[in-house]
């Protein structure tokens, strides 16, 4: 499917609510429910080799103009442009910045120019691309101060026993996995026991995994405690904000279910999750439990694991109170886009805990491929990319790139933004998307551990997601002008950046 609006339904929230799908050309804007038209025949892509030190972009002009120009985005279906004689090789990025979701069909071509009569078909302008942000050594965990809400807490009465195991409560909890967020009967009663308390946390145990879970779980319920009160309540908390109490039962909650396991859909198990219904205060059960929780697996026994995911449950559990409960018509509130809210998750996890068990597997799958996995995705699971390992891999390694290099981070400008997706990001940065995007593929091909190297005469074909990008090494060629030619057979929006590999660092940093 090509990018465009959509109905946007997040398999963490029990209602659908609108969202958008941005479509982006190189070196523009975002364009929400219209489009853009570029001036007739232009495209900003790429790069410069007449400055052999210097990273460029270039600017490539054709006569080629859709037919439906007036309601599309203008693109090149085919781009060549010549490289003089270079006695370094190069780096060629293509970004792909607007078209399908997952599959851009492009292909390219080196060739000998001695071995051409025609010039390209294409004219260029080589403009040397503007510097690169300089990562900021500063402290980006600054206290995150916010208005305090006025709304009303519901009063939420537990029963209460004799004893802490005889302190029972029940939550709905979405187990159907297919998508049937508004079905009563895809939501089940999950009646759970009291099994831990501290002065700022509940832990709750479903009753169907006390026989299963219960002698195990205890020895954990000490560890999973102390880990919240260092983490979540002494440096979570003090940066980014608390979660209100929103039961009125004075305590955050965490309960403890095997009954994730049912919304895995793959091999990798759910260890936790955040329900956006939850925060929701017109929402009645099964659909919602009016309540500041989060669900974690009880089969889960790596703490460092849980740590990280208690971290991250609990920015989702902030995001969705903020933009939800906080607001006075839930009806027009809007959650954060799914590739941000992840992200910024990630960069919050890493960040507090120190270790990266979370993400690293996803962000290896990513950096294995990078062009098939889009940045931008609005909403993992109508596009089908729910808990995609490559996915998530990108935005964490987005997000955090824009963090590093923001003076006083972006993680918590972002989480209490009134606004969403590509436009937060945007205010919040103080850069263009197509900027930010374009700086952080070439830090990536900088670094990558492997490049796909190009030889003349042998083309190469692939397809690439939108908002992705693939870099490719080209030759050095110092007796020869050697002509590039793309074919952009989805045509898809392009940006194009050539960085040349004289700095001997450079070329050090590839491994084949």
């Amino acid at each position: 499917m090509r990018i465009r609006p959509l109905a946007c339904c997040c398999l963490l929230a029990s209602a659908i609510l609108l969202g958008s799908l941005v479509t982006w050309i190189a070196g523009g804007g975002p364009t929400f429910a219209t489009t853009t038209v570029l001036p007739a025949g232009e495209i900003s892509i790429g790069a410069t080799p007449s400055r052999p030190n210097e990273t460029c972009r270039l600017n490539v002009r054709s006569g080629f103009q859709q037919a439906e120009m007036e309601s599309a985005i203008t693109t090149l279906p085919e781009i060549e442009f010549d490289l003089p004689p270079a006695q370094s090789d190069c780096l060629l990025v293509i970004g792909c910045l607007q078209g399908d979701l997952l599959n851009n069909d492009f292909a390219i071509t080196l060739i000998d120019q001695s071995k051409l009569s025609e010039p390209p078909a294409t004219a260029t302008e080589w403009i040397a691309l503007d510097a690169q942000p300089a990562e900021q050594p500063v402290d980006k965990t600054r206290t995150f101060t916010r208005p305090v809400t006025t709304i009303a807490r519901s009063a939420f009465a537990i029963e209460k026993n004799i004893t802490l195991t005889d302190i029972r409560r029940i939550f709905h909890l979405y187990t159907d996995g297919d998508g049937n967020y508004l079905d009563a009967s895809a939501y089940a009663a999950c009646e759970t026991r009291l099994v831990a308390e501290s002065e700022h946390l509940r832990i709750w145990l479903d009753e169907r995994d006390v026989t299963e879970h219960g002698d195990k779980i205890q020895s954990r319920l000490k560890d999973l405690v102390a880990a919240f009160e260092r983490i979540i309540v002494s440096r979570l908390m003090p940066w980014l904000g608390k979660v209100d109490d929103i039961d009125g039962d004075g305590k955050f909650g965490i309960v403890l279910s095997s009954r994730l396991e049912q919304l895995s859909t793959s091999d990798s198990p759910l260890v936790g999750l955040t329900w956006s219904g939850d925060y929701r205060r017109d929402l009645p059960a099964p659909f919602g439990n009016h309540a500041d929780l989060i669900y974690l697996s009880p089969a889960a026994t790596n703490l460092s694991l849980l740590s990280e995911v208690m971290a991250h449950e609990y920015v989702h559990a902030l995001s969705f109170q903020l933009r939800q409960y906080n607001r006075p018509d839930t009806i027009v509130a809007r959650n954060e886009e799914d590739w941000i809210n992840e992200g910024l998750a990630h960069v919050v996890e890493t960040r507090l805990t120190g270790t990266s068990e979370n993400i690293q597997t996803r962000l290896d799958v990513f950096e294995a491929n990078p062009e098939s996995y889009p940045l931008v995705v609005t909403d993992y699971v109508r596009s089908g990319l729910w808990r995609s390992p490559g996915c998530r891999g990108a935005t964490y390694s987005f997000l955090s790139w824009c963090d590093r290099n923001s003076a006083e981070g972006i993680v918590g400008p972002l989480l209490h933004a009134e606004e969403v997706g590509i436009p937060n990001l945007e205010r919040v940065s103080g850069r263009p998307f197509s900027e930010l995007f374009r700086h952080w593929s070439v830090h990536r091909a900088r670094n990558a551990a492997q490049t796909t190297e190009l030889r003349v005469g042998t083309p190469l074909t692939w397809k690439q997601a939108a908002t992705s990008s693939r870099s490719l090494r080209l030759g050095a060629h110092p007796d020869s002008t050697i002509r590039v030619r793309i074919k952009n057979e989805s045509e898809s929006g392009v940006q194009l950046t050539l960085i040349p590999l004289s700095d001997p660092k450079a070329e050090e940093a590839l491994i084949y």
